[in-house]
């Protein structure tokens, strides 16, 4: 049961005490939670890299894996889960081209990696002389980056919110495409979407020939003879800065009579922790 309160001063609180330098994981894992319509429904979050030994040990164990990530070297490893441990990969991307300042053109991609069909470095998603780059932290130094072409793909930046959205919603139908196989088809290919002509490019073939990937690489699971993890001192310093960025935050512990949300799942009420719903609360969060 939560106590009534006055919702501009609830308002003025959350705005003046919400803490903040919260892990992109955790946000989603919050947001999922807050949108689920499953009964039993559960969001565990990591903090971590796929790229780290335990963050590839998280994504290992997963039925299916969605892909966001813009470097290589994350792809890279996503597309040896795909084929080494048998787990589909509905990966997507953008590229803009904004040359002179002018929007000339936009292109967004969404595919599922997964034996049988093309993987992403067949289907140019990153190029694996990119990957050692940012193993070595090339990717990270600033004289590195600028020392690169304009129109070099490791320098795009693009994130447009309506390409963005266009993208997410293109990896979702290629999630379920495969697993209602709607009129019997659950593979409709690699989709390569042109804004400038308003048309859409399919790749239905597997991987080109010689590619590993799908061929003397494929279920391997753990016996694969290839090594694609490593530290990644980037996720360690960001953690480490996160850490000590809440630190310098400490939290502000609200007046007897005010009830404050702390954390978006959290309120602190006369100094104790319970948990709030979101606001306004919907029809079964009405007590």
């Amino acid at each position: 049961m939560l106590e009534e309160v006055n919702l501009d001063r609830l308002l003025h609180a959350t705005i003046r005490d919400v803490r903040l330098h919260r892990a992109k994981a955790r946000l989603a894992a919050r947001s999922a939670r807050r949108a689920a319509t499953a009964t039993n429904f559960q969001a565990t979050s990591y903090e971590l890299s796929v790229v780290e030994q335990a963050g590839f040990a998280a994504a290992a164990g997963c039925d299916v894996i969605f892909s966001c990530v813009d470097r290589p070297w994350p792809r890279a490893v996503l597309n040896l889960l795909a084929y080494t441990h048998l787990i589909p990969v509905v990966d997507g991307g953008i590229a803009v081209d904004a040359r002179g300042g002018r929007l000339r053109g936009a292109e967004w991609r969404a595919h599922i990696a997964a034996p049988g069909r093309a993987c992403m470095e067949c289907l140019g998603q990153y190029d694996p002389a990119h990957v050692q780059a940012e193993r070595d932290g090339s990717l990270d130094d600033p004289a590195y980056i600028t020392g690169l072409p304009a129109d070099h793909p490791l320098r795009r930046k693009e994130n447009v919110f309506v390409f963005s959205n266009s993208a997410a919603a293109a990896q979702l139908n290629q999630f379920i495409t495969m697993t209602t196989a709607p009129g019997g088809v659950a593979d409709t290919g690699a989709h390569l979407y042109h804004l400038t002509t308003a048309t859409l490019d399919h790749r239905e073939d597997g991987c080109d020939t010689g590619c590993p990937y799908d061929s003397m690489l494929r279920a391997l699971g753990d016996d694969a003879p290839v090594t694609v993890t490593g530290r990644h001192r980037s996720a360690e310093q960001t953690r480490a800065a996160r850490t000590r960025a809440v630190r310098r935050w400490p939290l502000r512990r609200c007046a007897p009579s005010t009830t404050l949300c702390t954390d978006s799942d959290e309120i602190t009420q006369s100094g104790s922790i319970g948990r709030i719903p979101p606001w306004p609360p919907g029809p079964r969060d009405q007590r």
